[in-house]
C-alpha cells in the first residue's frame, strides 16, 4: 500500500515545479520555506519545520509541506493522524498562499484521503470508502494514488476468507515433479509470485537472495511460483535460477495452466509475496518490499532479523 503514497507525490510535486518562482527570492522565510521543501530526511525536515513557525509562515504552507514530507517517507500512520488538521482548513485554502496546488479541490481531494487512511486504519471500511470515493471526486488525477487502497482492502477482505490446503502440490520447474506448496511442519511459508521477465524483481535479486538465506537460518518454507505460463518463461526462468546459483534456495514451481493459484491469490503485480501459516491461513498478500512483509514474517517467527 505505501507504493502508491509515491504514486501521488508524482502529479503533486510536478504541478509544484510550475510555481518555483514563489521559492526563489532569498530573504530568511523563502529560504526557510524551500528547505521545508526540499529537506532530504527528516532531521532536516523538523529543523526546517521548527524555523517555519518562529518565522510564522502560513499554516496552510507548514501543511503542505508535512503533506508531502510523510508521502516521501511512506509515512501512512502521519498522514492518517494529518487528517483532522488538513481537514480544519478544508474550506480555507488560499491559493495565493500555496506552494503546490492551484485548485481547493485538491487541497479538499488531500483532506478526504488522508481522512480515509485514518479510517482504513480504525477499521471503519464505511467511513474509508466515503472519503476516498470524494477523493476520487475532487481529484481524479490522483486516482492512480487512491486506488491500490481499496485494491489492498478487497484483498486483505478476500484473504481473510481463504485457506490453503495443506496437501496443495504443484510442478516444480527444474525436474517436473510435484511439491507441497507448503510445509505444515514450519513456523511460515512465503508463496513468492515471481518472473524473469520482471525488472522489478531483477532489479532487487540482492535482496531477494537475502530473504532466500533467512528463510533457510530461521527454517521458512520459500515456494517460488512463476507467474507467467509460457514455455519462453520457463526457458529464462530456469536459466536465471541456474546462473544466479539458488537452485537449492527454494521451491521452484509453476501455477496450473488455468492460473487457479494465481487468480485465487488475487494476484496484481510482480514480484508478490504471500505469507502462508501452518495451517494454510494467509497473513499477508502484497509487496515484498513493505515492511508489513517484514511484520507479518516476525508474527510468525519472532527470532528472525532483517538487515536494515
Amino acid at each position: 500500500m505505501m507504493a502508491s503514497l509515491k504514486k501521488l507525490a508524482l502529479p503533486i510535486l510536478a504541478s509544484s515545479l510550475l510555481i518555483t518562482p514563489k521559492l526563489l527570492a532569498k530573504d530568511e522565510t523563502q529560504r526557510t520555506t524551500e528547505l521545508l521543501f526540499t529537506a532530504e530526511n527528516p532531521v532536516k525536515f523538523e529543523k526546517a519545520l521548527a524555523k517555519a513557525k518562529t518565522l510564522k509562515i502560513p499554516k496552510q504552507v507548514l501543511l503542505e509541506a508535512r503533506f508531502l514530507h510523510y508521502i516521501d517517507q511512506e509515512n501512512e500512520k502521519a498522514l492518517a493522524a494529518l487528517s483532522n488538521e488538513l481537514m480544519s482548513l478544508e474550506n480555507g485554502f488560499d491559493p495565493k498562499v500555496s506552494q503546490i496546488f492551484t485548485l481547493s479541490d485538491d487541497w479538499k481531494a488531500i483532506t478526504h484521503y488522508t481522512n480515509s487512511l485514518a479510517a482504513l486504519h480504525s477499521g471503519n471500511i464505511a467511513l474509508f470508502k466515503k472519503h476516498i470515493t470524494e477523493a476520487f471526486w475532487l481529484s481524479p488525477r490522483q486516482a492512480s494514488a487512491f486506488a491500490p487502497h481499496i485494491e489492498q482492502l478487497k484483498t486483505e477482505q478476500a484473504m481473510a476468507k481463504l485457506t490453503i490446503r495443506p496437501e496443495k502440490k504443484l510442478t516444480s520447474i527444474l525436474n517436473g515433479k510435484p511439491q507441497s506448496l507448503i510445509n505444515t511442519k514450519l513456523p511460515a511459508t512465503i508463496i513468492y509470485f515471481w518472473s524473469p521477465w520482471s525488472q522489478e524483481f531483477a532489479s532487487s535479486i540482492e535482496e531477494f537472495k537475502s530473504l532466500c538465506s533467512q528463510a533457510k537460518q530461521y527454517g521458512i518454507q520459500l515456494s517460488l511460483v512463476l507467474a507467467e505460463p509460457s514455455k519462453e518463461v520457463e526457458a529464462d526462468a530456469v536459466q536465471m535460477i541456474m546462473k544466479t546459483q539458488l537452485t537449492k534456495s527454494a521451491q521452484w514451481l509453476e501455477d496450473s495452466p488455468a492460473m487457479e493459484l494465481f487468480t485465487k491469490l488475487r494476484i496484481q503485480n510482480i514480484p508478490t509475496a504471500v505469507v502462508v501459516t501452518p495451517k494454510g491461513k494467509i497473513t499477508f498478500n502484497g509487496t515484498p518490499s513493505s515492511d508489513a512483509f517484514q511484520a507479518a514474517i516476525k508474527q510468525l517467527v519472532p527470532a528472525i532479523k532483517f538487515a536494515k
